[in-house]
């Protein structure tokens, strides 16, 4: 059985809550054509899982939904594909059967990277092939992320979720009168792989010693540069308020903002925290915090000390609007700890290598600031005016070209303020983007500028034909993003983090994930002459792979016109 299911790619049955609340099967064509194919009962099942999701959802937070419907998806997948008997027949043999498998899947459900479950594509719902149940999570030394199935190993953490999830569906389906019994509890009691340990745990938690050097390291990154100054904020406030991830982010009911630091009578500071199990308490601030706050203020722009009423976000986004998710926050943190690991220099594993840190060249510095400026949602082209300003050769570069290519111009372009009033916000969003480009390849072969201008110009042009109503540019700066490593010689992580781009684009470039995602396998099968994926990621699209090869055609074309504008 097993041999004959590592051989059957499992398929996601259930989305996010938000899409779950809206959902129709006619909009996901892969999903209603599995349940169509399955008897009358297991589509009674996803009837039942869905209606129980959605009840979770509206009662619990948006975490405790993810869980359960991780869980409860994998529950009926074994349900339906292995174990092929309904939820209300299972006994305490057949949970402890289901425990096995989730100790040791089949190959085929296991991949070592987080994937969405659908992407739209073409107004529909597509079922992400590279979505799998469960999740092998490499060390981070392991470059080559090899998956070894042996390996894999839940903890009893996950099982115990497990266990607490499936519980509960069985509760709930008691409540709706479709069963009869919970299997589950005794399941528990006699599971082999539930390990009793009555010793005293030790909680793995960093030290005061391990603390104060990861608060220094983030001091030392933005002392040398201005924009870890969030880095340097979060670690302080962790450190010194002791509070957990989700607490410093914005969930769907609450956004922590600068109002949420506040005085008593006596001149005290406080900071009211909406933390687990939905309750608001304020906690004590410590005077020496208030340094790293106002240092934090300063370098927004604001008072030193927050207002009453003050509703600034607390830590927000570089892009965008609204506050952070847990998962940036856990991003700008993972920075500072690697940095850390980089600077430690000492005998206790091994004598000491020198590390030799890359010096970071004005130009490219020059380059990071203009990208993060044309990336925000609200363009403050003074700003943009300013940094061009520094470097003669980029201004003489982007006024010669605007002025070549606006041939619709009686008087050529003097400055940049003129420019912007001729081409528009998003034409000069273009502009800016390409000469900065090119201002970071100075020292780079032509080939890599060129290739990522054509894989940029490929992605918006490939999205024009798709039509499903994501912006051309997005598409033309994930194609370009995609190789800001080889040009700036950073770490793709870091540059993105930096410019904090949205999710959509993020996912694309680090994870291939999305419609953009497919953009860019579309390329890079041309790229490595893989005519088979081609074929098979513009079919999943909607459109032949001629058409794919032409759009790469035009994209050469439009790369030729603007180098012979630009010499």
């Amino acid at each position: 059985m097993l041999n004959a299911l590592s051989k059957i790619k499992p398929t996601p049955l259930f989305p996010t809550y938000i899409e779950l609340t809206e959902l129709s099967l006619n909009d996901y064509p892969q999903l209603s054509s599995y349940l169509d194919d399955q008897p009358d009962w297991m589509k009674k099942h996803w009837d039942w899982a869905k209606d129980y999701l959605l009840y979770i959802g509206r009662n619990k937070s948006e975490h405790t939904y993810v869980r359960f419907r991780n869980d409860i998806e994998k529950f009926l997948l074994w349900v339906f594909m292995v174990d092929k008997k309904p939820v209300d027949d299972l006994r305490k043999a057949d949970i402890l059967r289901y425990i096995d498998f989730c100790v040791a899947p089949p190959i085929k459900w296991i991949s070592t990277q987080l994937h969405d479950r659908f992407s739209l594509s073409n107004g529909y719902f597509a079922s992400n092939l590279k979505w799998t149940p469960f999740r092998q999570t490499p060390p981070k030394y392991d470059k080559d992320r090899v998956l070894d199935p042996k390996k894999y190993k839940p903890s009893l953490q996950t099982l115990e979720s497990t266990f607490v999830a499936l519980s509960s569906f069985y509760r709930h389906l008691i409540d709706e009168e479709i069963c009869f019994g919970n299997p589950i509890p005794l399941a528990k009691r006699d599971c082999k792989h539930m390990i009793k340990d009555s010793q005293v745990k030790t909680i793995s938690r960093l030290t005061e010693h391990q603390w104060q050097y990861l608060l220094d390291t983030a001091t030392e990154l933005t002392n040398k540069d201005a924009l870890f100054e969030r880095n340097l904020f979060i670690v302080s406030t962790m450190k010194t308020l002791f509070l957990r991830l989700s607490e410093l982010s914005e969930r769907q009911d609450w956004t922590p903002v600068m109002s949420h630091f506040w005085t008593d009578e006596d001149n005290n500071w406080w900071f009211k925290v909406f933390g687990k199990g939905k309750k608001i308490r304020d906690i004590t601030v410590p005077q020496g915090y208030l340094a790293y706050l106002k240092r934090y203020r300063e370098w927004r722009g604001l008072s030193p000390l927050p207002s009453k009423g003050e509703q600034t976000v607390l830590v927000e986004k570089i892009r965008g609007r609204g506050g952070l998710t847990s998962r940036q926050i856990s991003r700008l943190i993972q920075q500072v700890f690697d940095a850390g690991f980089h600077f430690y220099q000492g005998y206790f594993f091994s004598k000491p290598e020198i590390i030799k840190n890359r010096v970071v060249k004005p130009e490219e510095l020059l380059t990071m600031q203009l990208y993060q400026e044309v990336c925000r949602e609200e363009v403050d082209f003074s700003r943009i005016e300013q940094l061009i300003a520094q470097d003669v050769s980029l201004s003489y570069q982007l006024l010669k070209f605007v002025n070549t290519a606006s041939v619709r111009l009686e008087n050529p372009i003097s400055s940049f303020k003129q420019a912007l009033v001729y081409l528009g916000e998003e034409q000069i969003k273009m502009f800016v983007t390409l000469i900065a480009t090119a201002h970071a390849a100075i020292n780079k072969p032509k080939e890599l500028y060129k290739q990522s201008l054509v894989k940029g110009r490929f992605c918006e042009l490939m999205i024009c034909r798709i039509q499903n109503g994501t912006p051309g540019q997005q598409a033309f700066i994930v194609g370009l993003f995609s190789l800001l490593d080889a040009l700036l010689d950073r770490k793709i992580d870091d540059v993105l983090e930096q410019l904090s781009l949205a999710r959509e684009i993020e996912q694309a470039i680090l994870l291939r994930e999305g419609l953009l995602g497919s953009m860019l396998e579309l390329y890079e099968g041309i790229d490595k002459g893989d005519w088979k994926s081609i074929d098979q990621t513009s079919r999943l699209l909607g459109f032949s792979p001629k058409t794919v090869e032409k759009t790469y055609q035009d994209a050469e074309k439009w790369y030729q016109m603007i180098s012979c504008q630009s010499n």
